[in-house]
């Protein structure tokens, strides 16, 4: 017994090899040439398959191991003209509107990665203060009146409606959602960057759309 005839396992091999010549031994140049090259795929796509499957296990890791934390963050948009601002903590905002009209106040953070989650609360029992929150492209402009809905800023903006429900984008608005035109309301949303999705919670349900 000598070289690598020794160990079982490249005996093992060569008995596979050989049983592998001898299934296509029986086959002309062109079929076995045909035959090779589907197995050299097959054995790649195994392969592929295997680190695909390795990369998908370590992301899922690293997902498990990330810890929350509180960004910190400013608003913007508001002015003394019809809004007032006060801090209540560090990372606690509390923003009253001083005129009749829709007055957009975004959450000064450019998300990129990762997973957020926001939570607002309103106040008062207006039922037609036009409440409501959503997303918008980091470069969009937003003035003062700004209707999320309506051109040209819908085509930048994302917008739950507490008033309808509805969930509105580019014009096309979807219903299905709970409705929080009054009273005290906690309205979350959770946007996660990995999986490119955006959900919506009112009072910590989750919603529909």
């Amino acid at each position: 017994m000598e070289g690598e005839d020794f160990y079982p396992e490249n005996k093992e091999k060569k008995v596979k090899e050989s049983e592998y010549i001898s299934d296509i031994a029986h086959l002309d140049p062109t079929k076995q040439v045909v035959w090779e090259r589907m197995r050299v795929i097959e054995e790649r796509a195994k392969t592929i398959d295997n680190e695909n499957q390795h990369l998908r296990d370590a992301l899922r890791h690293l997902r498990k191991q990330e810890q929350p934390y509180e960004e910190d963050y400013s608003l913007a948009n508001v002015s003394s003209k019809y809004t007032r601002l006060d801090e209540v903590r560090k990372k606690l905002r509390r923003v009253y509107s001083l005129k009749d009209g829709f007055c957009c106040i975004p959450i000064d953070v450019v998300i990129r990665d990762g997973i957020y989650r926001c939570e607002i609360e309103f106040g008062g029992n207006n039922n037609i203060d036009g409440r409501g929150v959503g997303i918008m492209r980091a470069s969009a402009e937003v003035p003062y009146p700004c209707a999320p809905w309506e051109p040209p800023h819908r085509d930048d903006m994302l917008h739950y409606s507490g008033y309808t429900g509805a969930t509105w984008h580019r014009g096309d608005n979807t219903v299905g959602n709970n409705r929080f035109e009054d009273d005290v309301h906690v309205i979350g949303m959770e946007l996660n960057m990995h999986e490119g999705t955006l959900h919506f919670f009112c009072c910590g349900e989750q919603q529909k759309v």
